[in-house]
């Protein structure tokens, strides 16, 4: 095995088992219903934690890759975020759903609780209690606060640690998107294929390995680029700028190698080939 396949391998995430199906033919097979189309989302997670997660995920979409970002809707600066948005109308804008973090919008949502009332962050406690009718309410309430803000309904939906994938919460999450006719991200092909079956929207592959420090690296990010297979992709990346407002994350540094990373010139060009686009344009 080349040591760029070994590289593919190891971060390449749900679709790398796909570009190795790929040896001894063309990389241009089509692995979806658009036959020798390729077109990428780059959505940025965590829009609004943070003024100067915000100011970069902006400064991403203005001067590299970057099409689209989820905005967390329950926390002090989301309407500063959503405001910032107003200036990128190009950026695509979905919601970024929180059921473990920041102050609970449900009026009745006990199951997803912590000790301080704050919606729980140790995932393990949450998964062992949650009820899906919380987790219902809860999704619900910020799907309606997103609209407040924005006055329009998100490109699509996505979560904060990915807790709408989980299997007690997918249906419901589900539910909401195929009920406002939302995309919805998928994490890997059993995701997938539950969302399909209801006639949820959602890409073919996605690409989500760049979450911890120093994952997200040049070599790594232009080889994921240059092996995109055919069909619809979404690449999850956290860019930001380090903010006083991040001392309760371990994840700081890294978002703004993560800026510098979207806006490098042969990055750019390594998208040459195929379609920046946005979960609107599912």
């Amino acid at each position: 095995m080349s040591a760029q396949r070994l590289i593919c391998t190891m971060f390449l995430s749900e679709f790398a088992t796909d570009v190795l199906r790929w040896s001894g033919r063309s990389p241009r097979v089509a692995m979806s219903g658009r036959s020798g189309m390729r077109r990428l989302i780059v959505n940025a997670d965590d829009f609004g934690r943070a003024p100067g997660v915000s100011r970069g995920i902006v400064e991403a979409h203005r001067a590299g890759i970057l099409t689209s970002t989820t905005l967390m809707v329950n926390l002090p600066f989301s309407r500063d975020a959503s405001d910032l948005a107003v200036s990128v109308p190009a950026l695509g804008v979905g919601l970024h759903l929180s059921f473990c973090y920041g102050e609970s919008l449900a009026s009745d949502a006990p199951s997803l609780l912590g000790d301080d009332e704050l919606l729980d962050r140790n995932l393990a406690r949450l998964q062992g209690r949650l009820l899906v009718e919380d987790i219902d309410r809860e999704a619900r309430a910020q799907l309606e606060r997103f609209r407040k803000l924005t006055g329009r309904n998100p490109t699509h939906i996505d979560s904060h640690q990915h807790v709408h994938s989980w299997p007690e919460v997918r249906e419901a999450v589900a539910q909401i998107a195929q009920e406002n006719d939302l995309p919805l991200r998928a994490i890997d092909a059993d995701h997938r294929a539950f969302l399909r079956q209801l006639g949820v929207r959602t890409t073919d592959h996605f690409v989500g390995d760049f979450f911890s420090p120093g994952s997200m690296t040049a070599d790594r990010l232009l080889i994921a680029l240059e092996s995109l297979p055919d069909g619809d992709t979404e690449l999850m990346c956290h860019p930001g700028y380090d903010d006083a407002h991040l001392a309760d994350s371990s994840f700081r540094r890294e978002r703004e190698g993560e800026v510098m990373l979207l806006c490098r010139s042969d990055v750019r060009q390594a998208t040459a080939g195929t379609s920046l686009v946005s979960f609107a344009d599912l």
